[in-house]
């Protein structure tokens, strides 16, 4: 199951005071009795900022162009009647505005949120093994159960206990990076695998989607392969399968949940 974006709280927030800010100039425009084009020409920075924000600088780009034509057509009325050279220096102005308005901002937007899904990816992975963090790995258990309780299906938990991680801190970060690249080569892309070190022991935690006991066996068979490769052994597995065994999968949460005994095995 996909983790949400997490940027889609903060591109509302962003979208919703950026349209305050454009209608609050436009009412003060109103009220100081500014000419209803000019008002709508403010208001045309609406689209603008929201295509930036959804459809990064092209998008925004697009709608400024689009912007700045709908303000010509406002203005046609008046450069049929006094020619083009009154109004030019206006609607460049304009124009340009857009256009500067739909690049600069997308880029920042775009950088913003790039950092933000950055932030929230440090939190849900681990950046020495490429595999989910305790905290990510409950989550996203936690999300299977509510699916599998309205909608049906099942899923397998399980934990692989291993031996053989490396003595020195260097050979240790080399060989937790292999297996977390084996290990992820081993499970589709729907599954999710932790590795987690509880009470100084790593332990491999996997979620296999949409697979009963007699699925799981297979695969957790070719996860003990993968960790084989890369040097680790993987002592007796502990399984569950959900909706038909609750508890188990409860019991697994509580092992690999953070706590004062559960930490990342770098």
């Amino acid at each position: 199951m996909p983790a949400a974006d997490p940027t889609r709280h903060a591109r509302t927030v962003i979208l919703l005071t950026g349209l305050i800010v454009v209608f609050g100039v436009s009412l003060v425009m109103l009220v100081r009795g500014t000419d209803p084009v000019e008002v709508a020409a403010v208001l045309f920075f609406a689209p603008v900022f929201a295509g930036l924000l959804y459809l990064g600088p092209g998008g925004g780009l697009a709608l400024a162009a689009g912007a700045t034509a709908a303000y010509v057509a406002m203005r046609w009325p008046a450069i049929q009647l006094v020619g083009w050279e009154p109004l030019v220096g206006r609607i460049a102005t304009r124009g340009v505005g857009y256009v500067l308005f739909g690049l600069a901002g997308g880029w920042a937007t775009r950088t913003l949120l790039g950092d933000l899904r950055h932030l929230s990816e440090i939190g849900e992975v681990d950046p020495a093994t490429g595999l989910h963090t305790a905290a990510a790995f409950a989550r996203l258990a936690r999300a299977e159960m509510l699916r599998s309780d309205r909608y049906g299906g099942t899923f397998t938990a399980a934990l692989l206990p291993l031996t053989g991680l490396p003595a020195r801190h260097v050979l240790r970060r080399r060989a937790l990076a292999e297996l977390g690249a084996a290990t992820r080569s081993a499970l589709r892309k729907s599954d999710h695998l932790a590795l987690v070190t509880v009470d100084g022991r790593p332990i491999l935690a996997v979620i296999l989607t949409g697979t009963d006991a007699d699925g799981a066996e297979p695969a957790i068979d070719h996860l003990r392969e993968a960790a084989a490769r890369t040097g680790f052994d993987v002592e007796a597995a502990r399984i569950a399968v959900y909706p038909a065994d609750p508890e188990g999968v409860a019991s697994i949460l509580g092992v690999i949940e953070p706590g004062p005994t559960t930490t990342s095995p770098t």
